[in-house]
């Protein structure tokens, strides 16, 4: 059941290795496995999120893992894909927001403390993982 909605949202289903196969080419998890080995951004010698964020951050995660264990049962119980469909898009949605306030995080803390280089390499360096961290959502 999953691998026919996998294919009706253009995905095909590979298997754990790999992840899904993306309709634009190669896999997804790959792909961010790749991006993530390639960054240029370097440890963080401390914290970048406080307690409360990192707890926020935690939580919200914790509701969007509980929204997809939701999507699996729609798909076991054969709901509509219509009623499916948007429920992926509001997983999307909130993991995006993740994402964002990660990303928020990292740059008021990181950038000038943690990135090696001058101002305009610092930036170029940001909007590369800005531009793949986009190019995959």
């Amino acid at each position: 059941m999953l691998g026919h909605l996998a294919k009706a949202l253009g995905f095909g289903f590979v298997g754990k290795e790999k992840g899904l196969l993306s309709p634009l080419g190669g896999y997804i998890l790959q792909d961010v496995r790749n991006a993530m080995a390639k960054s240029h951004l370097k440890p963080v010698p401390k914290p970048y999120l406080d307690e409360d964020a990192q707890k926020r951050l935690a939580d919200r995660l914790a509701r969007i893992e509980g929204h997809v264990r939701s999507l699996r049962t729609m798909v076991l119980a054969h709901r509509c894909a219509d009623e499916i469909l948007l429920q992926v898009a509001a997983v999307r949605a909130a993991l995006n927001q993740v994402a964002a306030n990660l990303l928020e995080h990292e740059l008021k803390a990181c950038v000038d403390s943690c990135m090696k280089g001058g101002r305009d390499e610092r930036l170029e360096k940001v909007s590369q993982v800005l531009a793949t961290l986009l190019k995959q959502t």
